[in-house]
């Protein structure tokens, strides 16, 4: 039975996507089946993953019911699937916020898959409205990956209130944090020394010991629509992402932090 994870973080720009799409590989990697499911409508990760217009149906179709006969579910590569997003789904609140049990919509579809995957990964938009509150319905626990600049951390709390209100209402009383990702971090700048300092003592076996370091292929891996590991598989970046990938899954004790 998958355990399902939102990485969710209301900030753009801190490594959500590529935490979603590169986390996937390296659990790939260690032989996990993954499905990626792509909420947001700037479709990174679906556009990372192969899919283009016209291809099929995707997300918003599945959310919407329109037209859909079958789940749209695509492989990647074995053990790593995807359901991709959809432009449409800039519109998407407005479409959910007239249904009947609206926060529960994509719970109910990813129960179906669940028993055929390892892990199901969920890249949250920013500022998602009705499809972040879907997703921590959905989601046994949330990622946070938070970016180590200058007020990253103040933005935690935002996100804390609102699985507070998720769990106080009754939405998902069982969502936990899973725990706080760096992202972008250089050892060598006392800015992100202090930023993960800081974190560590208000948070502290939340935050994981994997730190994504500032690393070009990254960033080239996404612009060549690939996983770090199809790009550049020796990068510390690739590195970054199993040190992840194995704390998740207890493939080995967690080593020290960096």
């Amino acid at each position: 039975m998958a355990k399902i994870i939102a990485i969710l973080n209301f900030k753009g720009g801190c490594a959500k996507t590529t935490t979603a799409i590169n986390l996937a590989a390296a659990l790939q990697i260690l032989n996990k089946k993954v499905l990626v499911v792509d909420l947001d409508f700037q479709c990174n990760a679906t556009s990372n993953l192969g899919f283009r217009p016209n291809m099929g149906n995707t997300i918003y179709e599945l959310l919407t019911q329109k037209g859909i006969e079958d789940m749209p579910i695509y492989e990647f590569k074995k053990g790593y699937d995807y359901i991709p997003s959809s432009k449409e789904m800039k519109n998407i609140n407005n479409i959910l916020v007239n249904k009947n049990n609206r926060e529960y919509i994509l719970r109910k579809i990813l129960h179906l898959v669940q028993p055929l995957y390892d892990y199901i990964i969920i890249d949250c938009p920013p500022n998602g409205g009705l499809l972040n509150k879907n997703a921590m319905a959905a989601a046994e626990s949330l990622l946070i990956p938070v970016e180590c600049e200058a007020y990253s951390i103040q933005g935690v709390g935002t996100i804390l209130d609102e699985v507070k209100e998720v769990k106080d209402d009754e939405v998902n009383a069982d969502l936990e944090i899973l725990g706080f990702l760096l992202t972008r971090y250089d050892s060598n700048l006392s800015i992100h020394k202090a930023i993960a300092s800081e974190l560590r003592s208000k948070f502290q076996d939340k935050v994981f010991n994997a730190r994504i370091r500032k690393n070009t292929a990254l960033s080239k891996a996404s612009a060549a629509h690939q996983t770090i590991y199809d790009y550049d598989k020796n990068s510390s970046g690739a590195d970054d992402y199993m040190q992840l990938a194995r704390e998740l899954t207890g493939t080995k004790p967690k080593s020290k932090a960096r």
